[in-house]
């Protein structure tokens, strides 16, 4: 088999990306992250690259993964998203058919990001929640839970340049950006000086 790496031309994930972005402004640090992991193999994997982006962006993140294998977004899960206070919420290889549970969420304020992959039903969705499936387009390759969070965060990639490449912390763009104003500041003083003489 020849695995599918191609650029997906993905509407919905390219709004996704969108939606995310004032989510990790600055002025957004006092969020607080979570990730709500499915109690699979693929779910495990999805809800880490997920964790792993927050954690490279100094984004304060938990996560929590349903007991007994239960899937998806359920009254467990809900009392965590409570308990400890959770804004920004990703829902990985799970969820698309919580609606009830994800309206719910967003009546209360929260953000949700559902990036999913097998089939559901769908009643209505509060357009405050954001869900991305594979299983939406008959003609995308079929992908797994955690090739559709590694697709978003390409997408993260493409737009604003950080995502699946993010090796560095906001903290630590914000040293690079000041050293090289001060680097800045220091040529264009030299090149004065050098004009006086």
């Amino acid at each position: 088999l020849i695995p599918v790496r191609s650029e997906l031309d993905w509407e919905g994930m390219e709004e996704a990306a969108k939606q995310f972005l004032p989510y990790v402004a600055d002025d957004a640090s006092e969020l607080t992250f979570g990730v709500l992991y499915d109690p699979d193999v693929d779910g495990v994997f999805a809800g880490y690259i997920a964790e792993d982006f927050c954690k490279q962006l100094n984004i304060k993140v938990k996560n929590f993964m349903n007991h007994n294998k239960v899937h998806g977004l359920q009254i467990e899960a809900l009392d965590w998203v409570k308990r400890d206070g959770i804004d920004v919420l990703f829902v990985v290889d799970a969820g698309s058919g919580d609606e009830e549970n994800l309206n719910l969420l967003a009546n209360m304020g929260k953000k949700v990001f559902v990036l999913d992959h097998p089939p559901y039903e769908t009643n209505y969705l509060d357009p405050r929640v954001t869900r991305v499936n594979v299983a939406d387009h008959a003609d995308y390759p079929a992908i797994s839970g955690c090739g559709v969070v590694y697709r978003f965060l390409e997408q993260l990639e493409k737009q604003y340049h950080f995502g699946i490449n993010t090796k560095v912390t906001r903290a630590d763009q914000a040293d690079k950006t000041s050293a090289d104003n001060s680097s800045d500041d220091s040529d264009s003083s030299k090149e004065q000086r050098l004009a006086e003489d």
